[in-house]
């Protein structure tokens, strides 16, 4: 099967950050599936604004370009992965529109263009083959040409984001895969059930982790930036933004004054977590490349997820499953798919932050008298390989349903 791929979180963006949100893991472990022929991946299309402000190359660097056409290039990765980039000349309306640009420019003639010269010239539809997306801001492209097969790969919920949920005709995508995607699926049990309304057949596909980065009993180095700092370590990885219970954070930080308080990863929203790093035991680190992040997480003496229910978007933490791997006990609100795991002895999850206080001063005491806390590893259902071998297997019967259905009409 050929499988041309939209994601979320480009290319580009991932060989800079390192491969570590849902659809990264996606793009990895699709390039290497015995099931995928080849795997194209579109990326975003690139503006002259952004190339000209933040220096982007219009050809994703780390690859051997194979076909040039215009504005648009493919270059090789790895023997069966193939990026596509799409340079589009246009200096104002990106500044004016901002993220809504993206499903704008989806429906230009020049992308649509770039996207079917692509795939012609890799043979995509040569074998069978579907295109794959990973929110539905990519629709629109997806409109222009409605003879491609598609699935959805819902990634949280947009329609709940605060940067997002603003977005024109957004609920009008979610509609348009809801109604033609031959699957959808999704990281979490509340968005399987909201587009469950309208469409009965959606699937919930956790999110995972990788054990071989993320490895328990593995010695690792001490990040440079934490060696001065006091123990024990309460530790949090990933993007900052509304979802972090801030006030309540705070009241956390101030009951265990002789604990450090570390974040790590990128801010969303600057001025929402302003307040948290104010306090005197909390350390922001800064985003670190993905490659650095099992150092950290051996750093940490107990990690935690200080998420407000009311404030999350109905998404499925990739870095639950992270923590759990390298067998570091965890303390969480109950967000995603975390309460399939209370069962675990290292977890501890509450319905509000102010609540982390019991379970931290358990874990803290434990850890203060040396006593080894008892944990329970991950099942091999957890690993990415595993759930890309699920997905591969529902696209091509979808495939296989509607060529069916195609000979009987």
């Amino acid at each position: 099967m050929n499988l041309v791929m939209i994601p979320f979180h480009d290319w580009r963006k991932c060989a800079r950050e390192g491969f570590r949100t849902r659809d990264a893991h996606w793009m990895e472990e699709f390039g290497r599936h015995p099931a995928v022929d080849k795997l194209l991946i579109v990326n975003r299309p690139l503006s002259l604004i952004e190339m000209t402000l933040f220096r982007r190359s219009r050809i994703t660097p780390g690859g051997q370009i194979v076909a040039r056409n215009g504005n648009a290039v493919v270059s090789q990765m790895s023997e069966k992965t193939f990026v596509l980039d799409i340079f589009v000349p246009e200096l104002l309306r990106p500044i004016r529109l901002r993220r809504n640009w993206i499903p704008r420019v989806m429906e230009a003639d020049g992308v649509s263009a770039a996207a079917r010269w692509a795939m012609d010239r890799l043979d995509i539809a040569d074998n069978e083959w579907s295109f794959l997306i990973s929110q539905p801001i990519f629709v629109p492209l997806l409109q222009r040409n409605r003879d491609w097969p598609f699935s959805l790969d819902a990634d949280d919920n947009l329609l709940k984001h605060p940067q997002y949920r603003s977005t024109p005709r957004l609920r009008e995508y979610y509609d348009y895969c809801l109604a033609n995607a031959d699957a959808v699926f999704t990281n979490s049990v509340e968005n399987r059930d909201f587009f469950r309304n309208q469409r009965k057949d959606a699937i919930w596909i956790s999110n995972g982790v990788n054990t071989d980065h993320f490895a328990t009993g593995e010695t690792r180095p001490l990040p440079a930036d934490m060696i001065e700092m006091r123990r024990p370590i309460v530790g949090y990885t990933g993007h900052m933004q509304e979802m972090v219970d801030v006030e309540a954070t705070i009241s956390v930080m101030r009951a265990f004054p002789d604990a450090s308080f570390v974040f790590v990863g990128r801010q969303l929203n600057s001025a929402w977590l302003k307040a948290l790093w104010r306090e005197p035991n909390c350390y922001y680190l800064g985003d670190k490349h993905y490659r650095e992040m099992p150092s950290y997480l051996s750093a940490f003496n107990v990690c935690f997820i200080p998420y407000s229910r009311e404030r999350q978007h109905g998404g499925d933490p990739i870095k639950f499953y992270e923590y759990l791997a390298m067998g570091k006990p965890v303390v969480t609100t109950n967000i995603g798919g975390v309460s399939r795991f209370a069962d675990y002895p290292q977890v501890r999850i509450t319905e509000t932050v102010a609540e982390f206080v019991e379970p931290l001063r358990e874990f803290l005491g434990e850890i203060a008298a040396g006593r080894r806390l008892p944990t329970k590893p991950l099942p091999a259902e957890c690993e990415w390989r595993t759930k890309a071998d699920t997905m591969l297997q529902i696209i091509s019967d979808r495939l296989k349903a509607r060529r069916a259905a195609k000979e009987v009409a």
